[in-house]
């Protein structure tokens, strides 16, 4: 570690640089306003009170901030990656890369879900909408303080992708809806042109017939 220093010897904090790594067997986080704040955001209160086992992270610190390189981590029955720094004013920027199992999401989110996927694949198969995998990837984006965090997070999004793009579907089934249409009238049309030619045509070589038999007489 390296620092300047204060006439007073005290460490100037904005200048301290160095690098380390941070090993615990268990650490207890409780009345953390950011797992508050997570909870919170992801409707999972079961994250507001953790202890997180089995620590390996490695840590650096520079311009001010402590910084921690990708590392594994487990909220309960929740694996996830955390990366990013907080500043020496207390000013964080890290992200949470979560994989949520679907039994721990509140039954009511499901229900909803499961219950529009069903409708819409109701309006048409060929939409293929996906039921609702057992484990959904959600990634957290932790800003603000670290007493006034800011959680933002990509869970609807996720879930929409991981049950299919619906958009691109609906277009796609517009498409094939149009072609299917567009394809029938032309064949209809293709119909109504032959039965109209062959009655004509008909017609024509029953007046030849009928001109040949008075010729005759």
């Amino acid at each position: 570690m390296s620092t300047a220093l204060k006439p007073n010897l005290e460490p100037i904090y904005t200048s301290m640089s160095g690098l380390g790594d941070l090993f615990a067997s268990g650490l207890t986080i409780k009345g953390f306003k950011p797992a508050e704040e997570l909870a919170n955001s992801l409707n999972m209160n079961q994250l507001t009170n953790q202890v997180i086992n089995d620590i390996k992270a490695k840590f650096q610190f520079s311009d001010g901030k402590l910084s921690v390189k990708p590392f594994p981590l487990k909220l309960g029955k929740v694996p996830g990656v955390l990366s990013g720094y907080t500043s020496f004013d207390q000013q964080m920027n890290y992200t949470l890369n979560l994989s949520i199992p679907k039994e721990l999401l509140p039954k009511q989110i499901i229900a909803r879900a499961e219950e529009s996927i069903a409708k819409l694949n109701g309006i048409s198969q060929k939409l293929s909408i996906n039921t609702i995998p057992e484990t959904i990837p959600v990634d957290v984006l932790i800003g603000g303080t670290v007493l006034n965090p800011k959680i933002t997070n990509n869970f609807k999004e996720s879930l929409l992708k991981a049950t299919g793009n619906l958009k691109e579907n609906l277009v796609n089934t517009v498409k094939e809806t149009l072609k299917d249409t567009a394809k029938a009238i032309i064949n209809q049309k293709v119909t109504e042109i032959k039965e109209d030619l062959t009655a004509k045509k008909t017609s024509a070589i029953g007046r030849s017939a009928k001109k040949c038999r008075q010729g005759e007489k």
